[in-house]
């Protein structure tokens, strides 16, 4: 699953029906609200939700993993929590700056929101604890296979090893 056509990957999840949905993962993020739409969807499939990432799995594509009842990874993939940003290029930052301070402050409080959401979703689906999941968050470390194996993040590394 990649990000880029919402609609297209919301009408695949409706289309779905009454079938298992297999999820394969290798995305470096995007939109965050593209991408909690389409977690929101397979969260609302009554069928099971099957993830498997099979390289990167960053930023806001960690979504469509925690939507799943399970999740697997590749032995050399990877995963990477982080706190939500929107400046990505200097020109973006040096737009931000010349911005009024309650156009600032809406963007900081959605971006707040944005962790907040993803808080809630590690907290729900892997049973951590808030502490840890903020934790992550501001790490904003990528993890091999078996740190997402060790943290709870996924379920089995492709190829034989499982969670405790």
């Amino acid at each position: 699953m990649r990000l880029g056509d919402t609609a297209a990957n919301l009408q695949a999840i409706d289309d779905a029906q009454d079938r298992t949905i297999c999820v394969r993962i290798d995305c470096a993020g995007g939109r965050a609200d593209d991408a909690l739409r389409i977690a929101e969807a397979l969260l609302r499939h009554k069928w099971r939700v099957v993830a498997d990432i099979v390289g990167r799995c960053s930023s806001s594509a960690i979504f469509f993993a925690l939507a799943a009842d399970l999740r697997t990874i590749e032995p050399d993939g990877c995963v990477m929590i982080h706190r939500a940003a929107r400046c990505c290029t200097y020109e973006q930052f040096k737009a931000m700056q010349s911005l009024a301070a309650d156009d600032k402050a809406a963007i900081n409080e959605s971006l707040n929101d944005s962790d907040d959401v993803t808080v809630s979703l590690l907290m729900s689906r892997i049973g951590v604890s808030e502490s840890i999941a903020r934790g992550w968050k501001d790490e904003g470390r990528k993890w091999s296979a078996a740190e997402a194996l060790s943290n709870g993040f996924v379920h089995a590394i492709n190829g034989g090893v499982e969670a405790a």
